[in-house]
């Protein structure tokens, strides 16, 4: 049998006391209880650590040297417990995030300072992943939390919803539609979509009912900046997410109209283990990208041709 951490204080009380029954009364444990602590303690280590001289106990020379070491782990003990038993978003801790592509280059500007400030002991590391490798990497424990803007589908991951991210359509500059635009009379032949794999092709064809027949085009971009380039340059046009007009609408390069279609968008959520014992926590960094999600967004705003 170990030597138990119960041990060493009873061991500690008795000599601060030089007492069995005053020392009981410090640790709330009847006299009974500890004086058989004591000595089994005793019997572990194969010498006496107390002289016992009556109704007063005082150190033997071989309990001096173990009571002083027993100071240090104690010591040790609770700084240790101190430390890990306050509150978890005051925890020294690395936590590792993924994001996707169409959401990290305009969120996490302004989210990663909001986080340091917030959360000052927390150290977040960040990746960019596709919606399949998030959720994987999160369902592994590869990653601690994602933010994305597709539903899991997985009872074991909890998904929690950030804010609304409307879709605009990108056009050339020169062209004389106006908002707001009703995307079944547009060419379609001429939209231009993101390749397969990423979620937000399906997202613009889900939420804005563009059928099928878009499915099959022969050019699909990997990234919305290349979109925007030859949308710029009157190749086509598309749809964007609004969180990403500050970005890759600025300087006007190209014309950006408001749906006709009530509800065109996606949800920017987050998503986190059920089992995780960070809930809290998560909540809290949920509540802080909420609001930076909106603050980008009103400022979007501005870029949008009514």
């Amino acid at each position: 049998m170990s030597i138990s951490l119960k041990q060493m204080r009873y061991a500690l009380a008795v000599e601060q006391h030089k007492h069995f029954g005053r020392a009981a009364l410090s640790s709330f444990v009847t006299q009974p209880a500890l004086s058989q602590q004591i000595t089994l303690l005793e019997d572990q280590l194969g010498f006496a650590i107390f002289e016992r001289m009556g109704k007063s106990v005082i150190p033997t020379p071989q309990g001096k040297p173990f009571l002083d070491e027993v100071k240090t782990i104690v010591g040790q003990s609770k700084a240790l417990e101190e430390r890990f038993t306050k509150k978890q978003h005051q925890m020294p801790m690395r936590l590792s995030m993924a994001l996707i592509p169409t959401i990290a280059p305009y969120l996490l500007p302004s989210l990663l300072p909001g986080l340091s400030s917030k959360f000052a002991p927390v150290q977040f590391s960040v990746s960019e992943q596709t919606t399949e490798q998030l959720v994987d990497a999160v369902k592994k424990g590869d990653c601690d939390f994602g933010i994305l803007a597709t539903d899991p589908g997985d009872d074991r991951l909890f998904s929690l919803p950030l804010f609304a991210d409307p879709f605009v359509l990108a056009v050339a500059p020169k062209t004389s539609l106006t908002s707001p635009i009703d995307l079944a009379v547009l060419d379609r032949e001429h939209m231009l979509l993101l390749s397969d794999g990423h979620c937000l092709r399906d997202q613009t064809m889900d939420a804005c009912q563009l059928g099928n027949d878009l499915k099959h085009k022969t050019f699909a971009a990997t990234s919305l900046s290349t979109i925007v380039e030859l949308v710029a340059n009157e190749q086509g046009m598309t749809l964007l997410p609004a969180i990403s007009l500050k970005r890759e609408a600025i300087g006007g390069r190209v014309k950006t109209l408001s749906l006709k279609q009530p509800g065109a968008g996606r949800t920017v959520s987050m998503i986190w283990r059920k089992s995780s014992p960070l809930q809290d926590l998560f909540n809290q960094i949920a509540a802080v990208t909420t609001n930076v999600g909106k603050q980008l967004l009103a400022e979007d705003a501005g870029l949008l041709i009514k």
